[in-house]
């Protein structure tokens, strides 16, 4: 965690979290608490770093149902790109791969609905998430040192 752009986030509150009540009374956990919420002025919608090899399968999962009674030219689209992200362990949810996620999504919308395609791919994350990265959670500890206090 960068600890200078904590101070400043804490000491600037530039999305109106409410720090300060907490920093003049020194209450670091409900500083850690508001800069961890998934909740107001601070959360945000990321996309997921990558989906596990069993995430990414129940997701397409209609899709590959499906596959058998599509046209053909679909079936030669879509067969060896799915043969070959199937024996991958972790699915790292790059530009490039989004764009073959929201191309199989509008060639099986029915299956693969742009809802399904967002559920699985994105998740409302905390402002420490949104300035530290996906699953960042901050403890008092680091609130504390930020400010000085340890």
């Amino acid at each position: 965690m960068d600890y200078i752009a904590l101070k400043t986030e804490l000491t600037t509150d530039p999305k109106g979290l409410g720090y300060a009540a907490n920093l003049a009374t020194t209450n670091d956990i409900a500083n850690a608490a508001l800069y961890n919420s998934t909740t107001g002025p601070g959360a945000q919608v990321l996309t997921l770093p990558s989906l596990t090899h069993d995430e990414f399968a129940m997701l397409i999962a209609p899709v590959v149902m499906a596959l058998s009674t599509a046209t053909t030219a679909l079936q030669a689209q879509w067969t060896p790109m799915l043969q070959l992200i199937g024996g991958v362990q972790t699915v790292v949810l790059n530009t490039q791969t989004l764009g073959i996620i929201n191309a199989l999504s509008a060639d099986f919308s029915t299956q693969l609905p742009d809802s399904a395609v967002t559920a699985a791919t994105t998740k409302m994350c905390s402002r420490c998430e949104v300035q530290n990265g996906v699953g960042v959670v901050a403890q008092w500890q680091d609130i504390a040192k930020a400010t000085g206090r340890l």
